[in-house]
């Protein structure tokens, strides 16, 4: 069987080139960052810090579980038992 048409030529390849990205901006001159503060813990702000936290353990106490007030529970409880065709 004889061909009627030549087998295709390859593409010649193609140089594509791409920019160099501009240069970075210089940093800012002035712009150097504040040194952090020294601090000092003083032995009566820390003894003072610490009877604080103290204190508002003891006042917070157990009220935090007491879900009800001083009357106690008012709702009313539920005496009949749910069936299955609805009632």
């Amino acid at each position: 069987m004889t061909q009627m048409f030549s087998s295709p030529r390859p593409q010649p390849t193609q140089i594509i080139t791409i920019p160099a990205p501009p240069p970075a901006p210089p940093p800012p001159a002035d712009t150097a960052p504040a040194p952090a503060p020294v601090t000092r813990e003083d032995p009566a702000v820390a003894s003072a810090r610490e009877r604080e936290l103290e204190l508002a353990r003891k006042v917070k106490g157990r009220s935090s579980t007491i879900l009800t007030g001083a009357m106690g529970d008012t709702s009313q409880p539920t005496l009949g038992r749910k069936t299955l065709l609805g009632g």
